[in-house]
């Protein structure tokens, strides 16, 4: 995954908008997914988002501290674009926890 920051500059008989820059993600279809944007919610459950080829279907997984404990899954979702939201409901019962995602078959 390349990502490139875009900016427009030097306007010429144009009046700049709101936005002037955004971040351009390129996905490659060979691209393991990335998780951002972690967030601990309200209710304490635990979302993230997770960027990848598009299409594909992923498994969401946890395992608590330590790092290299088991692992298990805990949710499941399909990239429709190339960004998908995953959540972990059962984060509140944990006080730390470590998440992957791996490409379902």
């Amino acid at each position: 995954i390349e990502t490139v920051l875009l900016q427009l500059l030097n306007f010429v008989v144009a009046t700049p908008g709101p936005v002037t820059q955004a971040r351009l993600c390129i996905v490659d279809a060979a691209s393991p997914p990335w998780l951002l944007d972690p967030a601990m919610l309200p209710d304490r459950s635990f979302q993230c988002t997770l960027l990848g080829p598009a299409g594909r279907r992923y498994a969401l997984e946890a395992a608590r501290a330590p790092a290299g404990a088991s692992w298990a899954e805990v949710a499941r979702g399909t990239n429709v674009g190339f960004t998908t939201t995953l959540r972990d409901p059962d984060a509140t019962n944990y006080l730390r926890r470590f998440y992957r995602a791996r490409q379902l078959e």
